[in-house]
C-alpha cells in the first residue's frame, strides 16, 4: 500500500474532492492511517482493536514451532465483524 501512496503523492495527484478513503488497522499504531495522511490524504480511519474489540496476538508467539494459518488466531467473530464495520463504513463514506 505504502508504494502505491507514494506513488500518488510523486504524480502529484490529490484526493479528489468526492473521494473517499478507508483505512484498516488492526492495532492502536495506526500505521496505514499515518501513511495515507503522510502522502497527502485524509482518510476515515478503522482500528480493529478499538472499533470491535479484536484481541492482537503476536505471530512472533509462534517462531520456530509449527506454521499456522492466520486463521488460528481471529475468531470467525472477529471476522464478521470486522467485514460488517468495513463494509457500513465504506457505504457511509459514499453517500
Amino acid at each position: 500500500m505504502y508504494g502505491w501512496i507514494a506513488d500518488q503523492r510523486e504524480a502529484g495527484l490529490r484526493q479528489d474532492p468526492g473521494s473517499e478513503i478507508v483505512t484498516v488497522d488492526g492495532c492502536p499504531f495506526e500505521c496505514s492511517r499515518k501513511i495515507v495522511e503522510q502522502s497527502g490524504f485524509k482518510p476515515t480511519s478503522i482500528v480493529l482493536t478499538r472499533n470491535i474489540g479484536m484481541k492482537k496476538k503476536g505471530l512472533s508467539e509462534d517462531i520456530g514451532k509449527e506454521t499456522k494459518g492466520v486463521m488460528t488466531y481471529i475468531s470467525d467473530d472477529d471476522v464478521k465483524r470486522a467485514k460488517e464495520l468495513i463494509v457500513k463504513t465504506i457505504q457511509q463514506e459514499c453517500e
